[in-house]
């Protein structure tokens, strides 16, 4: 199977699940329809594989001490290295400027070290959490199924929000926060560095966005559901990445239809990933659901696809 299949093939894969579970935040009727950021949160953490760390909370705050975990990376001889050696769920931490960044890893049942498998980061909307994001996307599940690994990472602040989407010193800490999972996770798990995804809800889709302009050396893809695209004009992908963007037409928190000053039509942001993919000009437009809208822009740079579908 070439790359570019099994690349569409996991867009698919983590931006249906997601928007299957996330179904009533793009109903027609907004009115009268939940979102995510109104459902309930759960009370505490599910059952994880304890990891050698001091306890700290969910959702973590600037004022934390400080702790040596900040080493994980570079020490040879840290605990963290004997860790992530078998399926299962583990919960870790690390410094990132001296702030304490707290993530779940999920490992399928199949994976053996030494055999790279895909990595899928899955992130949360805002006023939610990682737990919640899982229990929301059953991702982790799905991993089981499909043989990828899957990592929640956690927003800080109170509500938790990905602040990475602004420009400049406001997203900075969550890039570098990014920047070092990244390296941790593959120094101590075996993933193929050539089929890395990043999927969320809302907020957390807007920060996938953000992932794919100044990360697009690492994340061959993104399926983003009812994320928005702040500073769009600012996103200058160094290399072609795959988009799968999920929205509903009637969605009140990310208006399909852009909001002045805030955000552009969503279709808007599609034909600029299509611009830096070096894609067809037009799309392909079919209807492979009932009130269900596919547009692809293929003929891409390096072999990617643009698609949006709309709901």
């Amino acid at each position: 199977m070439d790359q570019r299949r099994k690349t569409r093939i996991m867009l698919l894969l983590v931006g249906l699940l997601a928007v299957s579970a996330c179904a009533p935040l793009v109903a027609s009727q907004p009115t009268a329809t939940p979102t995510a950021e109104h459902t309930p949160v759960p009370s505490a953490l599910p059952s994880l594989t304890p990891s050698p760390q001091p306890t700290i909370t969910l959702m973590p705050k600037a004022t934390l001490t400080a702790t040596p975990t900040a080493t994980l990376v570079e020490g040879a001889q840290s605990p963290a290295d004997k860790r992530y050696q078998k399926p299962g769920d583990y919960l870790d931490f690390f410094l990132v400027n001296g702030v304490q960044r707290l993530f779940a890893v999920h490992i399928p049942p199949d994976y053996q070290p030494g055999s790279p498998l895909p990595m899928v980061i899955n992130l949360h909307g805002r006023t939610r959490n990682m737990i919640h994001q899982e229990e929301l996307s059953l991702m982790n599940a799905k991993a089981d199924e499909e043989g990828f690994v899957v990592v929640n990472p956690q927003a800080l602040g109170d509500p938790p929000t990905w602040w990475g989407p602004i420009p400049g010193e406001v997203g900075q800490p969550d890039l570098d926060f990014f920047h070092k999972l990244l390296t941790y996770l593959q120094h101590l798990i075996s993933i193929d560095p050539d089929r890395i995804y990043a999927t969320g809800l809302s907020n957390g889709g807007t920060m996938a966005y953000r992932l794919a302009c100044d990360m697009s050396d690492v994340f061959a893809a993104i399926a983003p559901v009812a994320g928005g695209h702040v500073a769009h004009d600012l996103c200058q992908p160094a290399k072609p990445v795959s988009v799968l963007a999920i929205h509903g037409t009637e969605d009140p928190i990310i208006p399909f239809e852009g909001q002045i000053n805030v955000s552009p039509p969503v279709e808007t942001w599609l034909e600029a990933w299509a611009e830096h993919d070096g894609c067809d000009p037009e799309p392909t437009v079919s209807r492979p659901y009932v009130a269900t809208t596919e547009k692809t822009w293929s003929g891409c740079d390096g072999d990617v696809v643009v698609t949006l579908i709309e709901i």
